[in-house]
């Protein structure tokens, strides 16, 4: 029997939010657009407590909505026996009820967190067993940087099975979150690159080591690179239709000499 599926949900108007569950990315919208969307996170979760926050900057507004900010953020859960059934809510943070009356005193990027408490039996997080790459951060952050500039250099040549080959055990992984057949939901990641790469209006920028600095998430036991809309590195841009494509990566540590794109 399979494990429940465990989603974050988030509907946002007017804020842009990073969502985090143990620690870790799981969403985030740096422009402040409204949506409403459910993301699986079995691949996030581990059995007994479980944490999730939800950091909150208010955007730039017209007169109209300048007072108004709303996240709402929930930890769902839906049984594996029928697959139809209704989502459940674990838990829940609402930014509406900060905002509203106390606009001006809610600082950028104000965390608002919540527990929630999982019985199942999970796999094992493929980073919990890694290096706290925190207690020697210049080495790790070395590590990290040689390795977006490596994954860099073969999307520029276009070198997409050595792109596919770093990324295979966690496309695994997501795909097992998503209860996907790791061979169709790999092959559409596949296909999303290929699309990317043939398109001649998305081109691939330059590494910005500058405005995009290494962050340590899980207690040191995931690095990356972002900026501060948490944004990475390595993306696409087509200037023509303003269109940003971006390619996220996680680095763990397992024998303290290589990291690995999780």
């Amino acid at each position: 029997m399979r494990e429940p599926q465990y989603s974050l949900g988030v509907k946002n108007e007017y804020c842009s939010f990073m969502a985090y569950v143990n620690d870790v990315p799981a969403m985030f919208n740096p422009d402040g657009y409204a949506f409403n969307l459910n993301v699986p996170v079995n691949h996030l979760i581990q059995p007994g407590k479980n944490s999730f926050r939800v950091n909150v900057t208010i955007q730039d507004q017209s007169e109209e909505t300048k007072n108004y900010c709303e996240c709402i953020s929930e930890i769902l859960v839906k049984g594996t026996n029928d697959p139809m059934s209704s989502l459940k809510t674990l838990a829940k943070v609402d930014i509406r009820s900060l905002v509203k009356d106390a606009i001006l005193s809610l600082p950028a990027g104000a965390p608002v967190s919540g527990v929630f408490h999982v019985k199942d039996s999970f796999s094992e997080l493929p980073w919990s067993n890694g290096v706290d790459m925190s207690s020697d951060k210049n080495r790790y952050i070395n590590l990290a940087a040689e390795q977006l500039k490596l994954i860099h250099s073969l999307l520029k040549k276009k070198n997409t099975e050595s792109v596919f080959n770093l990324i295979r055990d966690r496309e695994q992984h997501y795909s097992a979150s998503y209860y996907e057949d790791f061979d169709q939901s790999f092959n559409r990641t596949k296909a999303d690159f290929t699309a990317t790469f043939e398109d001649e209006d998305f081109i691939l920028q330059d590494l910005d080591f500058k405005t995009y600095l290494p962050v340590f998430y899980a207690g040191g036991k995931l690095i990356a690179f972002e900026n501060k809309y948490g944004e990475q590195p390595v993306f696409f841009l087509n200037n023509n239709k303003n269109l940003r494509r971006q390619y996220a990566y996680y680095f763990s540590c397992f024998d303290e000499q290589k990291l690995k794109v999780v």
